[in-house]
């Protein structure tokens, strides 16, 4: 039996984490080997409809309710919307800094360092929206 594994990069959207996942299947699938059973492309469907909703329902983390690091935030939002790089770095340091003094958790570390990424390698745009994102959700429900 043949495995496939899809590997995440750091600071890879969802969308591109699916692109990839489902190129990978349709290689995997038209492999030579031998020709795909409808047990393939229902097992490869499934495959991709779960990570599809896992990918939608994925939450931001929640900050806490330190000032500090709600003001870091809508300083990278800032940085981010403004497309400024030097904020940008600055707002890094800052994220870094909160981490090992242990006034922000590390799944918030590593979702703000992802953006971070994301905003260094040109996409401005899709790190702004999961900024966005990220303070709808410390507001809660409603």
């Amino acid at each position: 039996m043949r495995r496939l594994v899809v590997t995440i990069q750091a600071g890879a959207s969802a969308a591109a984490f699916l692109e990839r996942t489902k190129l990978l299947l349709n290689r995997f699938l038209s492999s030579p080997r031998r020709p795909p059973s409808l047990r393939d492309a229902t097992g490869a469907s499934l495959l991709i409809v779960s990570l599809g909703i896992l990918a939608g329902c994925a939450k931001p983390p929640q900050l806490g309710g330190d000032e500090r690091v709600l003001t870091a935030a809508d300083a990278l939002l800032t940085a981010v919307s403004s497309r400024d790089t030097k904020l940008l770095d600055q707002c890094e340091a800052n994220i870094n800094a909160m981490r090992q003094a242990g006034e922000l958790s590390e799944p918030a570390h590593e979702y703000l360092t992802r953006i971070v990424a994301e905003a260094r390698g040109g996409n401005w745009k899709s790190a702004r929206e999961r900024l966005v994102g990220l303070v709808r959700a410390q507001r809660g429900p409603g």
